[in-house]
């Protein structure tokens, strides 16, 4: 009779399964999320922020399915702390994730902003080349310096 008591204690029943499966399809994108991270040899800037929209857009999503108020709060909980410590990205770390193989079709935004980006860099790189018509020249030295002042 004992151990009928406590194996009794250690099985689970019908609610606590489904809470266990809820819970498991919480964190299942997290899980996902921490292997493509420690499966690269280098954590790169261009790989963090689609890293971390994934995971948003998960909690978006699952907070819909769940039915469990407990990890209805857990998810509440998770994704109000990504939202408080990730803003929205800036503009280096939208090149860098264009810059990335694995994301450079920025599939983790909107077609607005993929143009905004792709743009931005753009841009950037039309900077950088006008950059390269300035010559040491066209530096002033100490000598110049002290010509001009006298």
């Amino acid at each position: 009779r004992n151990d009928g008591d406590v194996l009794d204690n250690l099985l689970l029943d019908n609610y606590k399964w489904q809470y266990l499966d809820k819970l498991v399809l919480l964190l299942q994108s997290f899980a996902q999320s921490i292997t493509f991270i420690e499966s690269s040899q280098y954590l790169t800037m261009g790989m963090m922020y689609p890293t971390i929209y994934k995971l948003i857009l998960h909690l978006d999503d699952i907070s819909i399915k769940l039915t469990t108020s407990k990890i209805q709060d857990i998810c509440e909980i998770m994704n109000d702390s990504i939202l408080n410590h990730w803003d929205e990205p800036k503009e280096i770390e939208l090149i860098a994730s264009y810059l990335d193989p694995c994301f450079k079709n920025l599939h983790f935004l909107s077609p607005s902003k993929k143009i905004e980006t792709v743009n931005l860099l753009r841009t950037k790189i039309a900077n950088l080349s006008d950059l390269s018509t300035f010559t040491t020249s066209n530096i002033p030295t100490q000598d110049t310096h002290k010509h001009m002042m006298s």
